[in-house]
């Protein structure tokens, strides 16, 4: 919730999604990141096949530590909606 109140926003790729873990990378001020961020708390808000959010996405990091982020959380997604 820290990340989500004060983050700032910026765009990041998931490249592999289970039911326990979203693994994804994103690029902040030219330094790459890898990182995780564990879902299974926030299935119920999730698409029912968590290989649907694999993708462009937006997320939240932490401004004075930019290794700390998410993409989901109890208050917040950066999911884009699909196009149908």
């Amino acid at each position: 919730i820290h990340v989500h109140v004060i983050g700032r926003m910026g765009e990041a790729l998931i490249f592999q999604a289970d039911e326990n873990e979203l693994r994804y990378s994103y690029e902040i001020a030219g330094v790459s990141y890898n990182t995780s961020q564990e879902i299974a708390a926030l299935l119920s808000i999730l698409p029912d096949v968590p290989e649907k959010l694999l993708g462009t996405v937006l997320m939240k990091y932490d401004p004075n530590n930019p290794a700390n982020s998410i993409v989901v959380c109890e208050h917040w997604a950066g999911f884009r909606k699909k196009k149908q």
